[in-house]
């Protein structure tokens, strides 16, 4: 019972703390590709802007390089770097913000030097790829959602490293760093590539 009074407290401070920082804290106004040589861009659509409700090593479940962006039921979720897909769930639905028991749903992209993606909380039936499909930067490969633990509709990402160092983002500034900060807006010039929840449909 205590835990549970706890856990909720701890999301109650973070969603005051989002809703209080959704009105500033903005990046850029519009795409910018301020570095090329960084490996990855935001995982959604050119020029849309997202808010960032946690940050690496954030304050909730959060353990290494992870970003948790705000984002609407059913956006489509970008590669944020090319690679080929490893594994795909989208079997589930539905959300537990407080019980730790309920099922994910995520795509797991390898991006064949040792290192991949996780994007997880996609809709149910809301992937668009499969295993063992190559992906390039800029592919649509989910839609979002708001399954397994989750407070609010949201993209989560969660990228692994070999060096220990941050991984960094093309289009965003943060000071020079390419490292998207908890409580600020950030605005995609990751470009749409081939969108494959389209080609589900046809």
């Amino acid at each position: 019972m205590q835990m549970t009074k706890v856990i909720k407290s701890r999301l109650g401070i973070l969603m005051l703390g989002a809703l209080l920082l959704s009105a500033c804290g903005q990046d850029s106004a519009e795409p910018v590709f301020y570095d090329e040589s960084r490996l990855y861009k935001l995982p959604y659509q050119w020029d849309e802007s997202r808010f960032v409700i946690q940050g690496y090593d954030g304050p909730f479940g959060h353990y290494g390089y992870e970003l948790d962006f705000v984002m609407p039921v059913g956006s489509l979720v970008l590669a944020a770097r090319s690679g080929v897909v490893m594994r795909v769930n989208d079997s589930n639905n539905g959300s537990c913000p407080i019980q730790k028991n309920c099922a994910n749903n995520y795509i797991s992209v390898d991006h064949l030097d040792g290192t991949y993606a996780d994007y997880l909380h996609i809709k149910q039936d809301g992937a668009c790829v499969m295993p063992g499909q190559t992906v390039e930067q800029g592919d649509a490969i989910a839609l979002s959602g708001n399954v397994g633990i989750s407070v609010l509709p949201h993209l989560h990402i969660g990228i692994s490293t070999l060096d220990g160092q941050p991984p960094t983002f093309v289009d965003v500034n943060q000071k020079g760093t390419g490292i998207p900060k908890q409580g600020t807006h950030y605005r995609s010039a990751n470009e749409l590539n081939v969108d494959y929840c389209l080609l589900l449909d046809e």
